[in-house]
């Protein structure tokens, strides 16, 4: 992408990010580049792969120690109690923010000198309560499945079910509250910090296992639309490429640009589209026939009777 485009801002956005890559390559293919992220621009948006593989090892661990019900229940709790507590802890002794706060200086350094976005954002520890939450609404419907629990007498609540998106929503609007002239108070920060994310978790589990025992309508139908058949498959894709667009533009504009709605809607529409369409080649050319060559060495091979009389 550094040799497709110029501008003045092209090497501070654009040619960064290929030099960092250069340098923190290796963190990437550790899964450890959410924790080395102060000079690593190298594909920031892929904290999340870190971060979800590094939760994945600790579920695989889970699974391995937690053999029986109380097991579950007891490591389930204490690591509730854990990741409640680490956001909380890095708040309160660095003085953080309760938010990761969007603003033009955050946006053009990739929030690398932002130590809320670093410590608390996108690290797994900070993040174990969302995991923890779906671990035990994972093992709870499983639990339920089994059992053959019946949930037609709650489908009469499906009306406050309806309401959990507007809820989620709300949850991620609230943190417009810390945009205030007045920093808010350091308790205030604390508890927020703590709670916002295990809150949205926590409904999100909630509307899902309704979806699971089919109590719901609506929202089953939207999540189970076969139009999500593709962008399904070019999401991975589309979430790697999606930031190389989004840099090429900023980096290309020549002249300062006032930034109207119609401007940023055409911007948005731009992106989304190039990311899709370059996804849907990668997903071709590369992830579809390297899926197929792992199927194929992963399968097992047949027995060979013996014919011999």
């Amino acid at each position: 992408m550094r040799r497709l485009g110029a501008g003045p801002l092209w090497n501070q956005v654009v040619t960064v990010e290929s030099d960092a890559c250069r340098q923190y390559w290796w963190t990437h293919l550790l899964y450890i580049n959410n924790y080395i992220y102060d000079d690593n621009q190298c594909m920031p948006q892929t904290w999340y792969l870190a971060a979800d593989t590094q939760l994945f090892a600790i579920g695989l661990v889970f699974c391995i120690v937690a053999r029986t019900q109380r097991a579950r229940k007891i490591i389930l709790g204490l690591m509730m109690i854990v990741s409640l507590l680490t956001p909380a802890l890095h708040t309160y002794f660095e003085d953080l923010e309760a938010i990761v706060f969007q603003g033009p200086e955050n946006v053009k350094s990739i929030y690398k000198t932002d130590n809320v976005f670093r410590h608390v954002y996108i690290a797994a520890h900070t993040n174990l309560a969302s995991y923890t939450l779906g671990m035990g609404g994972g093992l709870l419907a499983y639990h339920w499945l089994t059992e053959g629990k019946d949930f037609e007498h709650f489908k009469k609540y499906r009306f406050f079910l309806w309401l959990i998106f507007p809820i989620d929503t709300l949850v991620i609007l609230s943190g417009a509250f810390f945009y205030g002239d007045a920093r808010a108070s350091l308790t205030l920060r604390v508890i927020y910090a703590a709670l916002y994310k295990p809150v949205f978790q926590l409904l999100v589990v909630f509307l899902t296992i309704f979806i699971i025992f089919k109590s719901e309508k609506v929202y089953r139908g939207i999540v189970e639309w076969r139009g999500f058949t593709w962008t399904g498959r070019v999401s991975y894709s589309a979430f790697l490429v999606h930031t190389l667009f989004l840099r090429a533009i900023a980096g290309s504009f020549v002249q300062p640009v006032h930034l109207t709605d119609f401007f940023v809607l055409v911007i948005l529409s731009a992106s989304i589209f190039l990311s899709f369409a370059a996804a849907a080649i990668l997903w071709l050319c590369v992830e579809a026939p390297a899926k197929q060559l792992i199927s194929a060495a992963m399968k097992p091979r047949p027995r060979v009777q013996d014919t011999k009389i």
